[in-house]
């Protein structure tokens, strides 16, 4: 069977050996970073007077049009190559505050454009520049990048702000649900046919007093029906054909044996079911003021006298009634709710993440039942210890139209990813040893050109290696539109190298994945695998000498977007469902509200 890691390897050698077929990968020179709009020039040396003013912060300038022939002199030597370096800040950098220091030296060319964040800096007489530039809490990639003629040269950083959350700390407004009015009806109609698998003989059974024997019981039909009222579900249960067959002994200074049945069409119980959370975090469902009524109740005793007729008229009818009210009491009460539902297990690439649910509120209207619930989720074995980006989301409100709404706070899905950045998910080394590149030609022959000088005297058929490291978690976020669901990551280092020589070269990624999120039953939750995926690379390291910068990047650009599909391919199991009768869902879509701070599964039930 092909793993979705194989796959990720043979869409690398295909885009290597190949190329990348249109539409496999949307890759653009500029992605979204830190915004604000096109405010004041960065603090630092201030732009040139006169010149155009420049792009929103976080979008990279546009290059110049083509050097023309007439404006070169004649026989002028060309001038040196743009090379650009930063100090400050470093790859994967977390740091606090509003701004952020940018340190660096741009060199060659005669007069190169330096913008930084998207605002144009001039540059020292020796090429140094330094700026402070805005950001905002969470991850911000600037962008540093100098044009000239035909020449660009690019870096890009990631930086996490005010991260300083502890992973294993509840999340507070992390997760809603509201159940509409309109989803009663079918909910009532999916317990009414799950009652089918309801053992009617073991429930009456339990019922029967002493010297009261079930010999066979049995009902046409269990009809459920909730209807949300202010303060409190009515639920009302309807055994329909209620028929049961008992044996009884009577002592009167002797022994009487005998058998006999009862019938009711229907024997009905209802009750108020009062909905609420407890100081634990887990749903209370008490149920109050059930009252029972035996319509057509008929029952049918023969050669006994009438005063031991009379008796077992009162045994039998006490044995039906207790009998409804337990079918709502311990049949109907827990199918509402599987308390498993507030701890999950997701599993990730096979790393499991320990999802904890608390609700801290339940409330019933004659509009639906609402829950709200804080959450945790955490890598019960951390590779990365780091703290996890501050929640910053308010309270969710519904989204109308649906019968059910269910809300994920983007602090949840941001500790979400912190917990599979930290159970090292995305540290990964591909090579033959690992069996993800075994049987393939993943040789030095392959990148021997983009690699230049770092495989000087390294055989063209030694196998490569290339590990993942991502210094910084990846961050969520939430736009309108058909892929609401965006994950960013920046300064996620690919190693390519060998097993012998180590590594040759260092390239930081920088992935914005939008996507969307498919759901078929509340078993199975599955991220779309038709992702727009947006990849940028940076050579970042050179340890074994000078590689052909223009060529790596291209080269890691291009098949690097296969890479989040590596991740988004999954199913994430949720093991059991949260209501134990089981649902269809139709319709389903995802929904980020206008805020960005919740993103709303709205579906109907079949």
């Amino acid at each position: 069977m092909t793993t979705p890691r194989a796959l990720l390897m043979f869409s690398f050698l295909g885009c290597l050996v190949f190329g990348c077929a249109e539409g496999e990968l949307q890759s653009r020179p500029a992605g979204l970073e830190a915004e604000s709009g096109e405010g004041p020039p960065l603090s630092g040396r201030s732009a040139a007077p006169g010149t155009p003013s420049a792009p929103a912060l976080g979008q990279a300038a546009p290059a110049s049009g083509p050097a023309r022939p007439e404006d070169e002199a004649p026989g002028a030597a060309p001038p040196a190559p743009l090379t650009l370096r930063l100090s400050e800040p470093a790859r994967g950098a977390r740091i606090f505050g509003g701004t952020a220091r940018i340190v660096g030296r741009l060199e060659g060319g005669t007069q190169p454009t330096l913008t930084v964040a998207g605002t144009r800096v001039d540059v020292g007489p020796d090429g140094a520049f330094s700026v402070e530039a805005p950001v905002h809490p969470g991850l911000n990639v600037l962008v540093v990048d100098a044009v000239e003629g035909t020449q660009r040269v690019e870096d890009r950083r990631a930086l996490l702000v005010d991260a300083d959350a502890e992973p294993s700390a509840p999340v507070e407004h992390a997760a809603a649900i509201h159940v509409a009015a309109s989803a009663f009806p079918k909910l009532s109609r999916k317990l009414s046919d799950f009652a089918r698998t309801l053992d009617v003989q073991a429930l009456v059974a339990g019922n029967a007093g002493d010297g009261l024997s079930v010999l066979e019981a049995r009902f046409d039909a269990l009809d459920v029906d909730l209807i949300p009222r202010d303060g409190f579900l009515e639920a009302r249960v309807a055994a329909r054909g209620l028929y049961v067959r008992v044996q009884a002994e009577v002592e009167f200074g002797f022994t009487f044996t005998f058998t006999g049945s009862a019938r009711a069409n229907p024997a009905r119980v209802s009750g108020r079911l009062a909905v609420g959370a407890r100081p634990d975090g887990s749903l209370a469902l008490d149920i109050s003021g059930t009252e029972v009524a035996l319509d057509g109740f008929d029952y049918d005793v023969e050669g006994i006298p009438d005063f031991v007729e009379d008796w077992f008229e009162g045994r039998v009818r006490t044995l039906a009634e207790d009998t409804v009210r337990d079918a709502l009491a311990d049949f109907v009460v827990p199918s509402l709710f599987d308390p498993a539902a507030l701890r999950r297990t997701v599993e990730v690439l096979g790393a499991p993440i320990e999802v904890g649910l608390k609700l801290n509120a339940a409330s019933v209207t004659s509009a639906g039942l609402d829950l709200r619930a804080d959450a945790t989720a955490t890598a019960p074995q951390a590779i990365h210890p780091e703290p996890a980006v501050r929640p910053t989301a308010g309270a969710v409100s519904t989204i109308d139209g649906s019968d059910l709404d269910v809300a994920a706070g983007v602090d949840l899905l941001n500790r979400l990813l912190h917990a599979t950045w930290a159970a090292g998910v995305l540290d990964l080394t591909l090579d033959e040893a690992s069996g993800l590149g075994a049987g393939l030609p993943l040789k030095v022959a392959l990148l021997a050109a983009a690699l230049g000088d770092a495989a000087d005297g390294i055989p063209l058929d030694t196998p490569v290696v290339l590990s993942l490291r991502p210094l910084l978690p990846p961050v969520a976020r939430l736009e309108k539109g058909d892929r609401p669901l965006v994950v960013e990551t920046g300064d996620l280092l690919l190693d390519v190298g060998t097993a012998e020589h180590g590594t040759l070269v260092t390239v930081a990624l920088h992935f914005v994945a939008r996507g969307a999120v498919q759901v078929e039953t509340l078993e199975a939750i599955t991220l779309d695998p038709d992702l727009a995926v947006e990849v940028h690379a940076d050579v970042a390291e050179t340890p074994r000498g000078a590689v052909d910068e223009a060529a790596m990047e291209q080269l890691v650009q291009t098949f690097a977007g296969v890479i989040p599909g590596l991740i988004a391919d999954q199913t994430f199991a949720f093991g059991t469902d949260v209501l134990p009768v089981p649902l269809g869902l139709s319709g389903a879509r995802l929904e980020a509200d206008a805020r960005g701070d919740w993103l709303h599964l709205l579906t109907n039930l079949e």
